[in-house]
């Protein structure tokens, strides 16, 4: 994850960048016939990874001291693939390679972004947005406490939850797809 902002006045612009890469696998159960004991089907190696990125660009506007208003564009990058590999014989064998899914979302989002400064050190901010376009689903809240060490650095810690999620229907089968990034946070920060 990386931001980036730029102020000038009470305007400011963000760039926030976040890539997520998983891999897995894992071996499936068979399944046989219980008189006679036939493979129905055998056991099968799947693996699977998963590409995505959410990236928000934004133009932001200070209407108080502590308060920013935002608005912008949230683009989701996603690709699921899945290699299935049947490792042994029975009636219904998988030797395949699919894609799931390989789509470029994008939504349009307004936020508002609070944060208050104790002293010269220690900060607080909260973030919440929403967001329509795409995806059914579109929003994220994030809380932070900033510790500035000098001028140039700060670190900072909190939580961040984004939740992002499609329904859709093919062939009469209805999907309910939900992507959400959840859990604490830290990071360093360097202003100048």
């Amino acid at each position: 994850m990386g931001d980036f902002y730029a102020s000038k006045g009470k305007w400011s612009y963000a760039l926030k960048l976040t890539y997520l890469r998983t891999k897995d696998e894992t071996v499936t159960d068979g399944l046989k016939t219980p008189n006679w004991g036939i493979a129905i089907t055998p056991q099968h190696q799947v693996k699977s990874e998963l590409q995505m990125s959410a990236n928000d660009l934004l133009v932001r506007y200070e209407v108080h001291k502590n308060v920013l208003l935002y608005t912008g564009v949230r683009h989701l990058f996603t690709k699921l693939t899945m290699d299935i590999t049947s490792l042994g014989s029975g009636i219904i064998a998988i030797n395949q390679k699919l894609t799931v899914a390989d789509e470029n979302l994008f939504d349009w989002l307004l936020g508002i972004n609070l944060n208050y400064r104790f002293n010269n050190r220690w900060g607080i901010m909260i973030t919440g947005d929403l967001g329509t376009g795409d995806n059914d689903t579109d929003y994220s809240i994030n809380a932070v406490v900033a510790y500035r060490i000098n001028k140039l650095h700060n670190v900072w810690a909190g939580y961040r939850y984004l939740e992002i999620g499609n329904e859709s229907e093919t062939d009469g089968l209805k999907f309910d797809i939900t992507f959400a990034q959840q859990g604490p946070m830290i990071g360093w920060a360097f202003t100048f």
